[in-house]
């Protein structure tokens, strides 16, 4: 569905790094380009916390430009330098002059948002709550702030062993969030009846039965496109994970 590596230095691996828990992840380098990497974040880590672990394998000063919640997995891109140097000044300037463009893909239940390679745009404004131990939630609200999200529609699935007219169909929407609010795209999918799956925050109702085939949130950042120290263009990309693919194999593609 989606293929990996980047216009820079072909994806390469950094090293074993520890996640905690138990857990061990080797670190995907998915693009070096001069004062720009990405690397491959997997889910159920905090950004800032892998952030720390690239640079001890690394053997580089790098700087948080931009993040990805803790619950979603794919590109994350990295300043190569300190914080305030010149490389990483550049790179935060471009995601706040949205200047950077993020792909993402999400398996979602419900609502279709129409035939496949049907686009639209959702601008829903969104009201940011912070919550009890540093978690926060968004809603959508007049007096929230303004928020931009296109969609694409481009595939459709049901469970492998479906029947009859009344099956759950499963869209696979690729968005693109022109701004960068908390949960975006989970909320303006979820506000249009459009759940994305494992969603324990937007989609609770289905969570008991999505969390049976689905392991966690289908929420991948599957391309970042900006551009490095020297003024090129770079791509990463970013293919889906082992867990996501084996949520997927438990559906078949209808369209």
């Amino acid at each position: 569905l989606i293929a990996g590596g980047g216009s820079g230095v072909p994806m390469h691996e950094l090293g074993m790094a520890d996640l905690g828990n138990g857990q061990k992840q080797m670190i995907q380098c998915l693009l070096d380009r001069p004062g720009v990497l990405a690397v491959m974040k997997p889910s159920k880590v905090e950004s800032e916390r892998f952030i720390e672990l690239v640079q001890r394998r690394s053997g580089t000063p790098v700087t948080c430009v931009s993040r990805l919640d803790w619950a979603v997995s794919g590109v994350l891109t990295i300043a190569i330098g300190g914080d305030g140097s010149a490389s990483a000044e550049f790179v935060r300037a471009q995601f706040a002059g949205r200047l950077v463009l993020k792909t993402y893909h999400c398996l979602a239940s419900g609502r279709l948002l129409g035939a496949a390679g049907t686009s639209g745009v959702h601008t829903a404004s969104l009201k940011i709550e912070q919550r009890a131990e540093d978690l926060s939630r968004a809603s959508v609200s007049e007096q929230g702030l303004e928020s931009c999200t296109t969609s694409t529609s481009r595939a459709f699935y049901q469970f492998a062993t479906a029947q009859g007219p009344d099956a759950t169909i499963f869209s696979l929407v690729e968005a693109r969030p022109i701004t960068g609010r908390t949960h975006q795209i989970r909320v303006h999918l979820a506000s249009m009846g459009c759940m994305p799956v494992s969603d324990p925050l937007y989609s609770r109702q289905n969570f008991p039965g999505d969390s049976r085939w689905c392991p966690r949130l289908f929420l991948h950042c599957s391309r970042i496109a900006l551009r490095d120290f020297d003024g090129g263009t770079c791509v990463a990309r970013a293919p889906l994970p082992r867990d996501l693919l084996a949520g997927l194999a438990y559906l078949r593609r209808i369209a």
